[in-house]
């Protein structure tokens, strides 16, 4: 997304695009931090080590295959769960702010002549306001 953005700046799905996934990204470490570290969030099975000092690796084990496995497929479906919460949130936000300020075209002037008679004497607006 940031290459796309570098290449066209005013790319506005690219940037919603970036948003969500940074979104996704700080709901699935909260997600992580709670499954590693808050007995009540630790799957069925499994157990955090006391004797680890720091690091998150082998805070948490599971005493059998059959709860690793468990474990596992707990936290791809919370994966997919969290996947869903941040799109449906983008689509919902996305909807209220197009239902509130509608569709708005770029700029009021219209297009320049195609033709080449006109294409040396072009007629402006008058710009509104103060005039010097």
């Amino acid at each position: 997304m940031c290459l796309i953005l570098a290449c066209q700046p005013k790319l506005f799905i690219a940037e919603v695009g970036l948003g969500a996934s940074l979104c996704l990204q700080g709901l699935w470490v909260l997600q992580t931090g709670l499954s590693l570290y808050v007995d009540a969030f630790i799957p069925e099975g499994c157990h955090k080590l006391l004797d680890v000092v720091s690091g998150v690796e082998g805070s948490t084990k599971c005493d059998l295959d059959e709860s690793r496995l468990r474990a596992v497929a707990i936290l791809d479906l919370v994966f997919v769960v969290h996947v869903m919460f941040v799109i449906i949130f983008v689509m919902l936000t996305y909807a209220v702010v197009a239902k509130s300020v509608g569709v708005r075209r770029l700029g009021s002037y219209e297009p320049l002549p195609a033709n080449a008679s006109d294409s040396n004497h072009i007629q402006m607006k008058a710009l509104s306001g103060t005039q010097a």
